[in-house]
């Protein structure tokens, strides 16, 4: 990429920026860009159900996604930007939970793909086998926060570090998901 910057001195850059996302209005984002680590939480915001009784749902707040990415990621548009995303939750005895996943996932690749953003997925255990060594929810949660505040001391996380460790699985398996179209920033 070429930018043109004051006085028609051209700067060439050929950043790529890696993302890693734990799907769901709990999850997290992280984002890996020359050298630099970021890492925010899924923004969410409460709203009416429509079903016949008064309930209220959480749902990805797609406008401060969007800012937030823009925020961390700046000239967004310019730059070669991959994400590999989390296998939403798909249980047929945890339907509820599985309706939200798949809502926080259809509207995550909206706002990536307003983004041009090339993206791919991920089964949880994948990367969870290679950085946490432990098994089980609660367990999971405490190994990704320490071992997270490990890697990336810096870093306020919430519960856990799981979009960033999706990032850094993204980075060291970048060709295993995306093919040579992709990497050159073609469609």
């Amino acid at each position: 990429m070429t930018i043109i910057l004051k006085g028609g001195i051209k700067k060439v850059t050929d950043t790529k920026v890696y993302i890693g996302i734990d799907n769901g209005v709990t999850g997290s984002v992280g984002i890996y860009e020359g050298g630099n680590y970021s890492y925010f939480k899924m923004p969410s915001k409460e709203t009416e159900a429509h079903q016949k009784t008064q309930k209220t749902i959480t749902r990805i707040h797609t406008s401060e996604f969007s800012v937030q990415l823009l925020d961390k990621i700046m000239f967004i548009h310019e730059k070669r930007v991959y994400a590999l995303l989390e296998n939403p939750l798909s249980n047929t005895y945890m339907y509820r939970a599985s309706i939200s996943a798949a809502r926080a996932l259809e509207a995550t690749l909206i706002v990536l793909e307003e983004f041009n953003i090339h993206y791919k997925f991920i089964s949880a255990k994948t990367w969870q086998n290679k950085y946490l060594e432990v098994k089980g929810r609660d367990a999971l949660k405490k190994a990704s926060l320490k071992k997270g505040k490990e890697f990336w001391p810096n870093i306020d996380f919430g519960e856990d570090a799981d979009g960033l460790f999706i990032a850094k699985y993204l980075i060291e398996n970048f060709n295993k998901y995306f093919k040579e179209e992709d990497r050159n920033g073609t469609d």
